[in-house]
């Protein structure tokens, strides 16, 4: 039998409500459709001390294997969603306008390898999970279709808590000391701007290397004055800027390493912010100015300019007869080019002014001219001798070794050589040619003179090279002073054609020699004529098993022949 309920007198509705015929003691009525006057039993219900229990609240529990697809969610999907599987997926959220109220979200659980993108209705990025992550999205507004409808809170699985070794202090750096715990790194500081502070007063901090960086600028500003003390400064091995805020700090008896690039020998590198230069100096000192420039120090309150940072490499051309080496051609190429002879002084070597001829100081000079450029030191020597002289067409670069100069042997065109020594030996490697025109001359107690035709005369063979055909031939060019070999293992009549003036201009006096060692050998000629030697018969020619025929040219078109077994 149906429950009916009559409304208290004065209410504003009329007529019974129906219910079920059984209902659940405690439980909730809910309105049955929208007539108004049915109710239905629920999971829902009051206890007797009044709370409210809903069994369903979590909306439930869904596992979805990703495939690299989208799974869209609506009102009535779980509240949990998680994911499993080794690809990525897409999860699509609800309109927010389709929610019963903000405060309505989802917990999106990852528990697959690959990514999991949760995007607003709008198609709009809300959070990208990675593998292992978890994000709880809470709908703020029920309309509009961005990103920003959605709050969120975003971790990643962890695989327990950390705990930290020691006291902690404020900014304190924490360092790794095992798997689970921490501890602080002694006199390591970061603030909230960013810097990273090593060391305080009366403190010293360890090692700053950037290993990995390509770039970047490292600013040194100790808490106390005084010169900075570090066994070792590592920059980036690309670029990077040594900065020392206070002008009366300096980097004192160290090597700065950037990776292969290595400062050494000098006593002091110091970077002054003020660009001025300290009242006393070293001998060997060397000092950079942040505008660029080089100082090295002589002597006691003696700084002199070496050179500046747009000195270092470059070009310096010179088309006068006359020049003197400067401390800023360092590095440089230093090219000579005049109709006339070119003399060049080169300041001493460990002196001058400014100082910059000192060990390792070094420069390229070429001339390009046709004229010799002489190049002569101040009291120094260059090779052991007082001067230098560099042909027209060559290069060399000459180096300061603190006393007297070296240069490499002046290369590239070589208008005459000189072998000094008497057991020199001028060797030409296989593949390559020493081309000479007219005379090659050898000095000495056996001096020689050996004088050849013009340039392009053939100097010919000291034998006489083979080339073996065991098939119709033509002969080209470079068969002239060979012999063509008709070999046993091809036992068929064979025709060696000599080509004709017209194809191949042998030159006059060229000689070919065929040997047939089997079968016949006809010996032809394209054109021209071939005249048999002794008969003064032209045309081809027989050669016979085992016989020889040499031709010679003996005009432009006119070849005679002659030999054993030849008709």
């Amino acid at each position: 039998m149906g429950l009916t309920i009559y409304p208290p007198t004065g209410g504003a509705g009329t007529g019974d409500v129906n219910g079920p015929v059984t209902s659940t003691d405690n439980a909730i009525a809910r309105w049955n459709s929208t007539s108004g006057d049915t109710l239905q039993n629920s999971a829902a219900f009051v206890d007797d001390n009044g709370n409210v229990y809903a069994p369903n609240t979590a909306r439930g529990y869904a596992t979805t294997a990703t495939a690299a697809g989208t799974t869209t969610l609506t009102v009535a999907s779980k509240g949990v969603q998680t994911f499993t599987g080794a690809t990525t997926q897409i999860v699509a959220l609800p309109a927010v306008s389709t929610l019963p109220q903000t405060g309505f979200g989802y917990w999106i659980i990852n528990n697959s390898s690959g990514a999991v993108t949760v995007n607003s209705s709008g198609g709009n990025e809300v959070q990208v999970v990675a593998a292992g992550g978890r994000v709880v999205v809470v709908a703020n507004a029920l309309s509009g279709t961005g990103a920003s409808v959605w709050d969120k809170v975003y971790w990643l699985a962890g695989s327990g808590d950390v705990t930290a070794s020691g006291t902690l202090t404020s900014n304190a750096v924490m360092l790794g000391a095992g798997t689970t715990v921490v501890t602080a790194a002694a006199a390591i500081e970061s603030s909230a701007g960013g810097q990273l502070k090593l060391g305080s007063a009366g403190v010293v901090a360890g090692v700053l290397s950037f290993q990995n960086e390509t770039a970047g600028t490292l600013t040194l500003a100790p808490a106390t004055t005084g010169d900075l003390q570090t066994s070792d400064l590592v920059l980036p091995s690309v670029s990077g800027t040594l900065t020392v805020n206070d002008a009366a700090q300096t980097l004192t008896n160290k090597t700065i390493d950037c990776d292969s690039n290595t400062v050494t020998n000098v006593s002091r590198l110091k970077v002054d912010a003020d660009n001025t230069l300290p009242a006393t100096c070293a001998k060997g000192e060397v000092l950079v100015l942040d505008n660029g420039t080089f100082w090295s120090g002589q002597a006691t309150n003696d700084w002199q300019q070496v050179l500046t940072a747009s000195d270092i490499g470059g070009v310096r051309a010179v088309t006068g007869t006359t020049d003197t080496i400067l401390s800023t051609d360092f590095s440089k190429l230093v090219t000579f080019t005049n109709a006339g002879t070119i003399a060049v002084t080169l300041p001493q070597a460990g002196s001058g002014s400014p100082a910059a001829f000192t060990s390792g100081w070094y420069f390229t000079v070429q001339n390009i001219g046709s004229t010799t450029v002489t190049i002569t030191p101040t009291t120094s020597t260059i090779n052991g001798a007082a001067s230098l002289a560099i042909l027209g067409g060559q290069f060399t670069t000459i180096f300061s070794n603190g006393t007297n100069y070296l240069a490499t042997f002046p290369v590239n065109k070589v208008n005459g050589l000189t072998v000094t020594n008497s057991t020199g030996t001028l060797t030409v490697t296989n593949a390559k040619t020493a081309s000479f025109s007219n005379t090659i001359t050898f000095a000495g107690t056996d001096s020689t003179t050996m004088t050849f035709p013009p340039a392009s005369a053939s100097v010919g063979y000291l034998n006489i090279p083979q080339n073996s055909q065991s098939a119709a031939y033509t002969t080209v060019l470079a068969d002239a002073g060979k012999h063509i070999l008709h070999p046993t293992a091809d036992n068929n009549a064979r025709t060696f054609t000599i080509d004709s003036n017209a194809n191949v201009a042998y030159p006059v006096g060229t000689a070919i020699t065929f040997i047939n060692q089997i079968n016949t050998v006809t010996i032809a000629i394209t054109s021209d004529t071939l005249t048999l030697a002794g008969a003064g018969t032209t045309g081809s020619r027989t050669l016979a098993a085992s016989g020889v025929a040499t031709a010679v040219k003996i005009a432009t078109t006119s070849w005679i022949i002659s030999g054993t077994g030849l008709t």
